[in-house]
């Protein structure tokens, strides 16, 4: 009787896991689009910004001299993005050991818990792993 209540609530756990899920998805595909246009909304401001500071040193400086200042300052710009970006890929913070599952297992050598837990996934696996090794063996005998 206790497989049953421990199959049904894992089936229950399984199916509020999905609905959590698809609340979850729909805010991050609306989120992803509120910060697409943000980051479109931004670079027409950035745009702009040089359309004035164009307008605005055409009389000072000439012709010439106005559209490679702005050019200068978007390579300017450019230059510290991509430093930024450069500086975070190649930041070393790694995140505290030993917090997962698989860690603390591997670190105390006692897997019983996280076979407990993932009993499912590993039958599944063991499964699908005697289907292909039947399969290969099934194409050697063939084969002779």
């Amino acid at each position: 009787m206790g497989g049953i209540v421990k199959l049904a609530l894992t089936v229950l756990d399984e199916v509020t896991t999905l609905s959590r899920a698809r609340e979850r998805a729909s805010r991050v595909v609306v989120t992803a689009i509120l910060l697409t246009l943000m980051a479109m909304m931004i670079a027409a401001s950035v745009g702009c910004a040089l359309a004035a500071l164009w307008i605005g040193l055409l009389p000072i400086v000439g012709p010439w001299e106005a559209p490679l200042i702005c050019a200068g300052a978007l390579a300017v710009v450019a230059a510290a993005l991509g430093c930024g970006g450069y500086c975070l890929a190649r930041s070393r913070n790694r995140p505290p050991t030993g917090t997962g599952t698989l860690e603390t297992a591997i670190e105390s050598g006692d897997f019983a818990p996280l076979i407990h837990q993932h009993k499912w996934i590993l039958l599944a696996l063991a499964a699908l792993s005697g289907m292909v090794s039947a399969e290969k063996s099934r194409r050697t005998s063939r084969k002779r």
